[in-house]
């Protein structure tokens, strides 16, 4: 056998802490006979890696647990380190949150400006330093990490590139770095990351179903203001060497349509599905829209949220729209599968909420493709959680693991 694929005691202790490590990332307090049951590592393994990682303050004794059903002394518990904070920056088309969390997930204080322009780089940062302000200093001083998730494509230095869903903002901001001026507010952070909203939403997936992580080829549609995602190969995020990939929005789906994109483009899907077109759509069919439940709605309030309801109820209009959508939606997948074949679907935010027209419809389109012998083999899900909580949850599993993948980056406080 060579040397390469013989496991060196160095290479063994660094996968036993991280073993321990995920574990207590995945299920919270632990004993050490706990984890030794979890992981398949000796308990006398476990104790080191536990005293190890207490001696760098990443894991902490949290108190004891319960005795055994035959009594005996209750086992000391530990859990990672609860004193630590992360924040998490979630920029949308119209607004800011700032979220703190810990690293099991609580939503420890909350901070956003409602509906908003942001009318430029600088203005952004002025918002996301007056969000911070609003944080006790206690905590400040305990944040680990810093995560920025946002729609606006950036470069891989976090450059902001011309492509942006501010198109209002001075040309002079286009190549300056969004990570800098957020750095500037949080300086005691060991780490900033950056992220796509459709990525941080995905990561939530992947928290809240860890079978995810290990089954093959994961493709997640985010679809609000526009359409974006990501697909996680094995756990993994792919990013593409010009970090394109999970930009779904921007994919031609009808090269005749006559609205140009933002992009350059012309036909993208997120120009076919997005709000406004399917608001004219509906304003187009006045008559029928006067018979249809939605009008008590003016059509330009309508939301897709409403149009599902609708067609669940029964709404001819509304179940005409949502055949549309799915059919529009088809040939984008259609074409994700001949690309990546992927084992799983999972649509979030507006489209996460479709009723059964959508999904049947989407699926009956997708059997007529030949070379799919079974579209059941691809589960194609939907996740109706509020996209914000998700990017929030999202961004927290992108820090954590990132912490927890990284020891070199580990140091007492």
């Amino acid at each position: 056998m060579s040397r390469a694929l013989v496991s060196m005691p160095a290479d063994l202790k660094e996968e036993n802490r991280r073993a321990v490590l995920f574990a207590f990332h995945d299920s919270g307090r632990l004993s050490a006979v706990e984890v030794a049951e979890k992981t398949g590592i000796s308990r006398q393994t476990v104790k080191k890696c536990i005293e190890y990682y207490e001696g760098q303050e990443i894991l902490c004794s949290c108190g004891k647990g319960s005795s055994s059903s035959v009594g005996g002394k209750r086992p000391e518990l530990f859990s990672l380190n609860e004193a630590i904070r992360l924040v998490s920056v979630l920029i949308h088309h119209n607004g800011i949150i700032l979220n703190l969390t810990d690293v099991h997930y609580n939503l420890l204080d909350h901070w956003e400006t409602g509906q908003m322009r942001i009318e430029s780089l600088d203005h952004l940062a002025a918002l996301v330093r007056q969000g911070a302000g609003t944080l006790r200093r206690e905590d400040l001083e305990m944040v680990h990490s810093v995560c920025i998730v946002a729609p606006i494509a950036l470069d891989e230095n976090g450059g902001i590139r011309v492509a942006t869903p501010f198109p209002h903002w001075p040309r002079s901001d286009y190549g300056r770095s969004l990570i800098q001026p957020v750095w500037d507010i949080f300086p005691g952070a060991r780490r900033l990351l950056k992220t796509s909203d459709g990525s941080a939403a995905g990561f939530a997936l992947l928290y809240q179903r860890p079978e995810l992580r290990t089954r093959g080829r994961v493709l997640s549609i985010y679809s609000d203001e526009g359409i974006g995602g990501a697909i996680f190969r094995d756990g993994e995020l792919d990013m593409g060497a010009n970090r394109l990939c999970g930009t779904f929005g921007h994919m031609v789906v009808d090269p005749n349509d006559p609205e140009p994109c933002p992009c350059g483009g012309q036909g993208c899907l997120e120009r076919l599905v997005c709000r406004r077109r399917m608001r004219e759509r509906l304003a187009q069919q006045a008559e029928a829209y006067q018979d249809s439940c939605l009008s008590g709605t003016p059509v330009e309030e309508v939301t897709f949220q409403q149009l599902f309801e609708g067609s669940r109820r029964g709404d001819a209009l509304c179940r005409r729209e949502s055949v549309h959508c799915a059919d529009i939606f088809s040939i984008a997948i259609h074409n994700f599968i001949l690309v990546m074949d992927p084992t799983h679907i999972i649509f979030q935010g507006d489209f996460g909420l479709a009723d059964d027209t959508f999904r049947q419809r989407l699926v009956n389109r997708l059997s007529d493709f030949r070379y799919i012998g079974d579209i059941h083999k691809i589960q194609i899900d939907y996740d109706a959680e509020d996209l914000s909580v998700q990017e929030t949850i999202g961004a927290t599993y992108c820090m954590i693991m990132d912490y927890l993948k990284n020891p070199e980056r580990y140091r007492a406080n």
